[in-house]
C-alpha cells in the first residue's frame, strides 16, 4: 500500500512511501528510492503516517529522505557555560 511519510531522521520532509509488512500495530515503511537500510517500523497510529495523495492536496512538496550522515549522530549533552562573575551586576538603565 502506498502513502506518503515523514522520515523518523529528518521529519520535516514529506516522503513517498510503501507499508512492506504488519507486525500487529507495527508497520514496516520503505521510503522509494531507498534501500532496505532506511526502512523504518511505524506505530499505526502514528502522526508520522499521510495518504497518498496528502500533499498535494495541502500544497505541499513530496521529497525523498536525505542519506543518513554524520550529523544524525547523537551529540554530547547540552552543558550550561559557567555562569560569568559580573553577569549578576548587570546595569539598571
Amino acid at each position: 500500500m502506498r502513502l506518503e511519510a515523514t522520515s523518523f531522521y529528518d521529519n520535516q520532509y514529506i516522503c513517498p512511501a510503501e507499508i512492506v509488512s504488519v507486525h500487529g500495530r507495527v508497520l514496516k515503511i520503505k521510503y522509494n528510492g531507498h534501500d532496505d537500510a532506511n526502512d523504518e517500523y511505524v506505530d499505526i497510529d502514528s502522526h508520522n503516517l499521510l495518504p497518498a495523495g496528502w500533499c498535494e492536496i495541502h500544497g505541499y512538496q513530496l521529497q525523498y529522505p536525505r542519506e543518513n550522515t554524520e550529523a544524525d549522530t547523537p551529540v554530547e549533552p547540552f552543558r550550561r557555560l559557567p555562569k560569568r562573575e559580573n553577569e549578576d551586576e548587570m546595569e539598571q538603565p
